[in-house]
């Protein structure tokens, strides 16, 4: 990364944080419960954001930080890696609900269940980025049992739905 981009992108970071900081509130009206409630809330999670920033290094198998995979944020890919996760475990929840039902209606235990492992993969993904996710569960050590877990989902479905 050249000298001028670096410097470019710390004078927006700084801007970041700055403009965030002076969001104060004004009013002079007594603050409520959920007012006070929500710059508790927003200040927790600004001093947590400022805390990890520097501790959570996205890297890919050269040792290169892969700032911009989409030009996501840390904090967007935790909040994708959260609602993916969350998604997949719904789905989970669902299977789970119809699994006495699995003897007269399989499909929808087999496509929830599909459902909530793809949710999951792609929240890892998401988290780690698409291309070290793939290079990581498709190593040599990984290979077999990447294959018969893909393996096994592909032929689930093709014999409960077709």
């Amino acid at each position: 990364m050249s000298s001028g981009e670096q410097q470019f992108r710390e004078s927006l970071r700084s801007f970041r944080w700055a403009s965030s900081s002076n969001n104060t509130n004004i009013s002079t009206s007594k603050p409520t419960p959920f007012s006070r409630l929500a710059e508790n809330t927003s200040s927790f999670f600004g001093s947590i954001g400022n805390r990890v920033q520097g501790y959570l290094p996205l890297t890919n198998n050269n040792g290169e930080q892969d700032d911009d995979w989409f030009t996501l944020t840390r904090w967007q890919r935790l909040t994708g890696f959260g609602i993916l996760f969350a998604s997949g475990a719904l789905c989970f929840l669902i299977a789970f609900v119809s699994l006495p039902l699995l003897a007269i209606n399989p499909r929808k235990f087999v496509v929830t269940y599909t459902m909530g492992s793809l949710l999951v993969l792609s929240s890892f993904a998401l988290l780690h980025g698409p291309l070290a996710h793939l290079q990581h569960i498709f190593s040599r050590e990984r290979l077999p049992f990447t294959i018969a877990y893909l393996g096994s989902m592909v032929a689930t479905l093709y014999f409960a739905i077709g």
